[in-house]
């Protein structure tokens, strides 16, 4: 069911188009000016917007504007409902970016059909760029990791087997190599697993992955985390931790994967030189793992659009990153009933993460 955003300062008006379209099945959100829907479109997924152009606080025209300035709502389909009908009014909205103009009168069919015409050309374009993305994430990856292999393994050996008779320099230029490799290699990682939790039947299906269920030790993934992003990081990582161990209703490799990239995330936007915070506990039948850093703000609405290959404010934080890290951590927890909360402040970030827990008679 789409969600289609209705901007309108007229109330009879709006309840008017709302009653049109929640009779074709459309969802409708609600704004009685600009400002609103600009605050709707930060929290909710909207499909597309119907606005007035004269409304308080902020019109229609400042409305298409900030959306435009936004990558992640500039696709969004925008439709000016409106009585200026004039061609200076016409040309300004078309420079503006606006999809389509819909006259006031208008009859229901004309509207309908609006809304028709540019929902189905929406998702002609998602069709494409799923076609492309998959592409992408399926064959490049597996063609990029074989020969990084190599060079990842004849660098350590260099590193391992013939350091003693290796000049320093030569010895630093190696070990730049190799860990621009391990680099590397993190990220075609992501890459496949994306592409498996999209792909996979298993993931899909809450019963199959209940059948790869059974005890681990949640410490051990953690040294075994630790001892793989100390290769990338080239840097002692030190956990504050207390580990409490449980059974778990998650796959053993699926939570390495989370505890991965969650780590990961918080070294790469940590300014404590690898020093990461690690609390873990019992809630409502729930295991949560709390996962925080000293380093870089997150803003909320950042946190709210966490998807792949979205990566925040990359002018000014120049660290590595595609935005998957977090995508996969929240897939893997929907597909497992599981939840992930993001809190931010102006000196740390921290990362909640809740796993359902085993049931003694499933164990």
């Amino acid at each position: 069911m789409e969600n289609i955003l209705i901007a309108e300062d007229d109330i009879e008006i709006r309840t008017g188009i709302k009653y049109i379209l929640v009779e074709k099945g459309f969802n409708v959100i609600e704004a009685e000016d600009g400002q609103k829907a600009l605050d709707i479109l930060n929290k909710e997924k909207i499909d597309l917007i119907i606005s007035d152009i004269m409304m308080p606080v902020k019109n229609g025209y400042d409305l298409l504007m900030d959306i435009k300035k936004d990558e992640l709502l500039s696709a969004i389909p925008f439709l000016f409902l409106t009585a200026k009908t004039s061609y200076d009014d016409f040309r300004l909205g078309m420079n503006l970016g606006v999809d389509d103009y819909i006259s006031k009168p208008f009859k229901a069919i004309e509207l309908l059909q609006a809304i028709d015409t540019r929902l189905k050309k929406k998702n002609e374009i998602e069709k494409k760029f799923e076609r492309l993305k998959s592409g992408i994430t399926k064959y490049v990856p597996h063609e990029l990791r074989t020969p990084l292999v190599s060079i990842i393994g004849f660098s350590d050996m260099i590193l391992t087997e013939y350091k003693e008779n290796t000049p320093g320099e030569l010895t630093e230029m190696v070990q730049r190599i190799n860990v621009a490799g391990n680099r590397l290699l993190r990220t075609i990682e992501k890459f496949l697993i994306f592409t498996e939790l999209k792909s996979s039947v298993k993931f899909s299906s809450k019963t199959l992955l209940e059948k790869e269920i059974s005890d681990f030790s949640i410490s051990r993934i953690f040294e075994d985390v630790r001892e793989k992003l100390n290769k990338i990081y080239q840097s002692k990582i030190t956990f504050n931790n207390t580990i409490i161990e449980k059974s778990l209703m998650i796959p053993e490799n699926y939570f390495q994967i989370l505890i991965t990239e969650v780590v990961d995330n918080a070294l790469k936007f940590s300014s404590s030189c690898g020093i990461v915070n690690i609390n873990t506990g019992i809630e409502n039948n729930f295991y949560t793992i709390e996962i925080s850093n000293n380093g870089k703000k997150f803003a909320a609405d950042q946190i709210r659009r966490i998807s792949e290959f979205v990566q925040f404010d990359r002018d000014e934080f120049q660290q590595n990153g595609n935005g998957l890290g977090l995508t996969i951590v929240k897939s893997i927890l929907n597909s497992v009933g599981g939840t992930v909360e993001i809190q931010s402040d102006g000196s740390s970030t921290n990362v909640k993460i809740s796993i359902p827990l085993l049931n003694e008679a499933e164990q």
